[in-house]
């Protein structure tokens, strides 16, 4: 089963007959994983993008500009750091809204 089904059926449990300090123990373990996987993520990511600042002497908000733009080309660091940065930029949201 996907794992929205099982969470709806957690959900159901809980509602129905309440939560236990097992379930509360575990799903803030889980989250907190998840958090410190996505912090590694951006990590990585951050690394990668700096390189390619310093390699192509361009920072990322005047390179996001000119690739929209056409200008640069489509050399396979420039469609990696696109990638990069967009990667970037889902797994930020991501963290952000697990830590409201």
């Amino acid at each position: 089963m996907g794992v929205l089904v099982e969470l709806k059926k957690l959900q159901q449990v809980v509602e129905s007959f309440g939560s236990n300090p097992l379930i509360e123990k575990t799903i803030r373990k889980l989250i907190s994983l998840r958090k410190q996987e996505l912090k590694r993520t951006l990590r990585h990511l951050s690394e990668e993008i700096r390189a390619l600042e310093q390699r192509y002497q361009l920072s990322s908000s005047d390179f996001q500009k000119r690739y929209a733009e056409g200008t640069l080309g489509d050399d396979v660091d420039l469609i990696k750091w696109a990638s990069f940065l967009d990667m970037q930029q889902r797994v930020q949201a991501q963290l952000e809204y697990l830590e409201k």
